[in-house]
């Protein structure tokens, strides 16, 4: 198991951290995901690997994620829209993700989130019970 991002479990700081580890994704980036303001946010936290201190200009990794009831067929709109050839869509454990950018060259991951699940939120008590089984 990798490191933790975060080194306590559960809430910290109105933080509530439901995995802690490796995204599920086929880069295995080390991630923690949780939510924030009573549940109504969920913050995705990146280690990016080689980072290096920059100015007040570069952003570094930053991103916005968007669930979406079909990640295939928005990902196919976006490409018969020209903005790419063919987005690739994978399976992350209990999602389907994909990776764009938009025209500024910012991250976009679309999400589509377990069945059953409108969102990460609706999903929190299967991460729960996950990380308290440990």
């Amino acid at each position: 198991m990798a490191r933790p991002i975060i080194e306590s479990p559960g809430v910290s700081h109105g933080y509530e951290v439901l995995w802690n580890g490796e995204a599920p994704t086929p880069d295995r980036t080390r991630s923690a995901m949780g939510l924030i303001c009573g549940g109504a946010v969920a913050l995705e936290l990146l280690e990016t690997p080689g980072g290096r201190a920059h100015g007040v200009d570069v952003l570094g990794v930053a991103g916005v994620s968007i669930t979406f009831a079909d990640v295939a067929a928005a990902a196919a709109a976006y490409d018969a829209a020209g903005f790419a050839e063919r987005t690739p869509v994978f399976p992350a454990k209990d999602w389907t993700v994909a990776f764009l950018f938009d025209p500024d060259r910012n991250v976009v991951e679309l999400v589509q989130q377990p069945p059953g699940a409108a969102s990460i939120a609706a999903f929190a008590p299967t991460l729960r019970a996950r990380r308290d089984a440990g």
